[in-house]
């Protein structure tokens, strides 16, 4: 079915039934938006036509039918680990010919709390960024999964930093957390549970 809806007084379409989903998720289509089709007399607002209609596609239930299982998103895990890893590892590097410096000579200290700080520090900007903005990081991408809300929605930055640390506890559980998501219905991981988020397919 060909789907138009209106933005800012521009009428836009055709879309078909997977381009609407897709506008609706990543937020340029609300429920205050004026849509119509060809079974429509009129236009009339997405959570009208939602409500009155089945023959309108609906979010949640695309979403529900594509969750990211566990292997796939250990994929995606894994590439970011490399891209990160990037960084980190010539850090570690340093850190371990700081250390026995540290040791005798107090001067280094300083360079030595700098550089744990750092491995800490730009792996969450990395996460949080890239998922507060894209609702993926480079891994997800590559693999075509992304973070949404319950209800199909982008997440924003505030929630995207409340999951990395989310994540920390599902990694030091014995990464409990992340094999969660090959037992539960809609793939939720320990993070995704306390965040409230789902990972579904593009």
């Amino acid at each position: 079915m060909q789907w138009y809806y209106v933005d800012q007084g521009t009428q836009i379409g055709p879309k078909t039934d997977e381009e609407f989903l897709d506008l609706y998720s990543s937020g340029m289509i609300n429920d205050q938006t004026m849509v119509w089709n060809e079974t429509l007399t009129a236009w009339q607002s997405y959570g009208s036509v939602h409500n009155d209609s089945n023959e309108l596609p609906s979010v949640n239930q695309s979403h529900r039918k594509r969750y990211a299982g566990f292997w796939i998103r250990f994929a995606a895990h894994l590439i970011d680990s490399i891209v990160t890893s990037i960084v980190t590892i010539p850090l570690n590097m340093v850190l371990q010919i700081t250390f026995p410096q540290a040791i005798s000579d107090k001067t280094y200290v300083p360079i030595l709390v700098g550089i744990y700080l750092m491995m800490f520090i730009i792996p969450a900007v990395y996460f949080i960024w890239m998922n507060g903005k894209y609702g993926a990081t480079l891994g997800k991408m590559a693999v075509g999964i992304k973070i949404v809300t319950p209800e199909g929605l982008p997440i924003h930055y505030g929630l995207a930093a409340g999951r990395y640390l989310a994540q920390i506890i599902s990694s030091l559980i014995l990464y409990i957390g992340y094999i969660m998501a090959g037992f539960d219905e809609e793939k939720r991981t320990l993070h995704d549970r306390i965040c409230n988020t789902r990972v579904v397919y593009k």
